[in-house]
């Protein structure tokens, strides 16, 4: 049965279905004045930093900051401002003098009693907590709506839900004028990796740093939800100690990208991505999904490789040959205005060595927007012998109304949110 199976699979060659879906065009123009109404509850805290190991021996990540005096507390330090992030300071009784990185790992098994562990992450728990995200992400989506010229946003502030579950009634805001609300909540952000699942941990320690959200369109004349989609965001791994070196820049810096990625999604997700039915490619072996590369061809068991560091890379024209296969006629008439976008990552530094399928995503490296061709050389030099995700989209006007395709990856062609995960993008190496 299984064998048979897989023959009919193979026969099959390529299916193509459709992605998923986002507002019409109608509900989009029906938006009118729209306000951004963020949570009024702080999200679930999940730094876990005690684990225990294989053996049985507790451990604890409180060890990275190792340092003298004082009882398990956390402190609240000014890495970027508004943003205020922990700082761990380790109780002077167990540890003394300043412990190494390395030590503060490989050493920690069975030294830190399971209550100062707990200690430690309640103290961290609490500081997370008292960071404005939900006010954040808010602020960073206003200035991407600010910026469609298409969109009318309201000078306004509204009260968002006050708890996980709650729908907020804004008939009140029809005062003001407001037809449609964006909602937006982070309902959960932490570190995950081997400890948080329980993982056997080999060095060296890495985990990254995740948050959840959920954006919800709500009409304001009758409270109808218009649109609701969950979003998450995982960012790249870095070594344990790296967190909260420095008064916590790295964990500052990746909040930030964190507010970025999820705002845009929110915006792409309401706003821009097509309705328009594209078909994408599935077979046995991959997906393709939406736009493909041409240069560097993808080799997904052999790795793909540019030949130099300025390398001129390309992919497949919009409207694709699939699209002109598929779509109605009258449709493709109506796309036109096409342009590109383009995004290049690096792959997180404590994640090099690791398989393709375990390297993460990291910082965006290069972007352009606006492209005229299918096609871009790069105007600066990459990271010779470096390894690079990277992926693209196609920007066109249907009815006078600004869309554009989801960004390219591999797999992953049914999840929307998905885009703003490393999971799927296109890679490629860099010579020596």
């Amino acid at each position: 049965m299984c064998l048979t199976a897989v023959a009919l699979v193979l026969q099959s060659g390529c299916a193509t279905t459709v992605a998923p879906p986002v507002p019409s065009q109608e509900v989009r123009h029906s938006f009118g004045v729209v306000a951004i109404a963020p949570a009024q509850y702080p999200p679930q805290s999940s730094f876990v930093i005690s684990w225990r190991h294989k053996e049985g021996a507790t451990g604890t990540q409180a060890a990275l900051m190792a340092g003298g005096g004082g009882a398990a507390t956390a402190a609240m330090a000014a890495v970027a401002a508004p943003i205020a992030l922990p700082v761990i300071v380790l109780s002077g009784v167990l540890y003394t003098g300043v412990m190494t990185s390395r030590e503060a790992i490989y050493t920690s098994k069975g030294i830190v009693p399971a209550d100062t562990a707990a200690e430690i992450e309640s103290a961290i728990n609490k500081a997370v907590a008292a960071l404005d995200v939900q006010n954040a992400l808010a602020a960073r989506l206003a200035m991407i709506v600010k910026s469609d010229p298409q969109i009318r946003l309201a000078a306004v502030s509204a009260a968002g839900p006050d708890k996980p579950a709650a729908r907020p009634d804004y008939a009140q805001l029809r005062t003001a004028g407001i037809d449609t609300v964006i909602e937006v909540a982070i309902t959960e952000i932490g570190f995950d990796g081997c400890i948080k699942n329980n993982w056997e941990c080999r060095p060296p320690h890495v985990l990254y740093l995740f948050m959840r959200a959920q954006a919800r369109l709500v009409r304001v004349a009758d409270g109808v939800t218009l649109f609701e989609w969950p979003l998450e965001y995982k960012g790249g791994y870095h070594e344990l100690t790296r967190w909260f070196a420095d008064g916590g820049r790295l964990l500052g810096e990746e909040l930030e990208q964190t507010y970025r990625a999820l705002a845009e999604n929110v915006y792409d997700e309401a706003f821009l991505i097509t309705p328009i039915a594209l078909p994408f490619i599935s077979d046995f072996w991959e997906s393709r999904c939406w736009l493909e590369p041409l240069y560097p061809v993808f080799r997904a068991w052999y790795g793909s490789r540019v030949d130099k560091l300025q390398p001129t890379l390309r992919w497949t024209a919009f409207p694709r040959e699939l699209d002109r296969e598929k779509l109605d006629r009258a449709v493709l008439r109506k796309i036109g205005n096409v342009t590109y976008d383009l995004r290049i990552w690096d792959v997180a530094p404590d994640a090099r060595n690791r398989v393709p399928h375990d390297r993460w995503r990291n910082r965006i490296v290069y972007e352009r927007t606006g492209l005229p061709a299918a096609e871009h050389t790069l105007e600066i030099p990459l990271t010779p012998d470096s390894q690079y995700f990277w992926s693209m989209r196609a920007r066109f006007v249907v009815d006078g109304r600004p869309m554009a395709t989801r960004w390219a990856r591999r797999s992953g062609c049914f999840s929307g949110s998905s885009d703003i995960m490393y999971l799927g993008y296109y890679e490629f190496k860099t010579p020596r």
